[in-house]
């Protein structure tokens, strides 16, 4: 009996795509696992526990205080009515489009010892040296956790407002008549049925934190992220940072399981109603303007005093920043997104039709695959990114060698590197959405 191995076009498409952009994790992986690096052993015995202490203290106060602002914001938005409520939907969204090392320096810049906020101070009292007062310091770690949730949280603020509208009404309106009060159906009835979307929140959340680099570095936060940036160029090891990189990706790893575990047994099982959301509650006199005044507070230090600042600085600086480099700064990243864009949507589209028309079993790892690496830290990615680039470089060359050709750094050493890591980087942004 013979058996006839058939791979339709679709499925060494979609299946290759997968793998393609699954390749660099896996070589991460195989070379975090190579011998021993003495300058990991030696992190090892002395600042890397540092470093894993602050990256998860970062984390975790970030996800507090991302609930701590997102939640009671999603709530207010979904189930109440005040003034502003509409406007407050999709402004306190905008936050989102502000990189977190932007708002960074604007606060930095701000409160600063020789900032507008402290001068003013001086002024108004009197005091003359930083002996005669006491005044935070944002550049910590506790700033850090600030700063990124302040950009952050609208992901969560999105996807628990989605979440608390896609549950059935009747439940809070039921737990109404059971006499409870609305704080009190807010922590029993919605947050727990929202536990998954908050969760899934969170996790993209803790991605995006780990991920930052900037405003840690600014901050001179020691976190596993500019551990592996120090190490690489510091000590020129790609081992040692392949190593520390496979330690970011465990930390995640386990703490997604670990929540995962914790609800293994529960199921939620609702239909949507057909209640009006703004009926269930409708805030009035003091309480109506206290939400309102929450909301523009937020809305208004996470987004309205920093882009404030940003346009006085480019009225100011006009005359410096307008010039020829902007032009080729704005096209050359215009041309990145463009060409990344493109081809990452034609990926999906592709792959996603294999997975509706496939009858092979397993349709749904190919996208899966092509999908791990939006997990992947921003340094962790080039690293990721470069070891297959590289190693294919080196095999090209050597083949050329006979020859007397060779490709030079045309793949590590060029715009295509750049290219390949966002494809791989936000390939699953695009998956999601088709």
């Amino acid at each position: 009996m013979t058996y006839k191995f058939k791979l339709s076009k679709w499925q060494l498409f979609a299946w290759s795509t997968g793998l393609i952009l699954s390749a660099p994790l896996f070589f991460l992986l195989f070379e975090s696992l190579q011998g021993n690096s003495e300058v990991f052993s030696h992190l090892w015995d002395t600042v890397l526990w540092d470093y894993i202490t602050n990256t998860v203290l970062l984390v975790l106060g970030v996800c507090v205080l991302s609930c701590a602002i997102a939640l009671p914001l999603g709530w207010l938005t979904a189930y109440c009515s005040f003034p502003g409520k509409k406007q407050f939907e999709w402004a306190l969204m905008l936050p989102l489009a502000m990189p977190t090392y932007i708002i960074a320096y604007v606060y930095t810049d701000l409160l600063d010892y020789a900032g507008p906020v402290q001068i003013a101070l001086r002024k108004w009292f009197g005091w003359q040296s930083p002996s005669d007062y006491w005044f935070f310091d944002i550049r910590t770690l506790p700033g850090a956790i600030v700063m990124i949730a302040l950009v952050l949280y609208p992901y969560l603020f999105l996807i628990f407002k989605t979440a608390l509208r896609e549950q059935s009404f009747k439940l809070v309106q039921a737990s109404q008549l059971m006499g409870l009060s609305p704080k009190q159906s807010f922590f029993k009835v919605s947050l727990v049925l929202s536990r998954g979307a908050i969760v899934a929140a969170l996790a993209l959340i803790s991605m995006e934190t780990m991920a930052d680099f900037a405003t840690v570095s600014y901050f001179a936060v020691s976190t596993l992220t500019t551990a592996v940036y120090d190490t690489w160029f510091g000590y020129y090891s790609l081992t040692a940072a392949a190593k520390i990189s496979g330690v970011m990706l465990l930390l995640l790893f386990l703490a997604l399981m670990a929540e995962r575990f914790s609800r293994r047994n529960q199921a939620v099982f609702e239909r949507q109603s057909s209640v009006n959301s703004e009926s269930l509650y409708v805030l009035k006199g003091k309480s109506a303007w206290l939400a309102t005044a929450f909301c523009g507070f937020i809305l208004l230090i996470a987004f309205l005093i920093p882009i404030a600042v940003l346009v006085n600085y480019a009225i100011t600086y006009f005359d410096k920043a307008w010039n020829i480099e902007f032009f080729s700064y704005a096209w050359q990243s215009l041309k990145v997104a463009g060409i990344v864009s493109v081809i990452t949507i034609t990926l999906s589209i592709f792959v996603v039709f294999y997975q509706r028309v496939a009858k092979q079993t397993y349709p749904l790892i190919p996208g899966r695959l092509a999908s791990t690496g939006y997990a992947l830290p921003g340094t962790v990615l080039a690293i990721a990114v470069l070891l297959p680039l590289t190693l294919l470089e080196n095999t090209i060359n050597e083949a050329l060698e006979p020859y007397n050709l060779d490709i030079g750094l045309l793949l590590t050493g060029s715009i295509l590197t750049i290219i390949i890591a966002y494809i791989v980087r936000f390939y699953a942004i695009a998956h999601g959405a088709i």
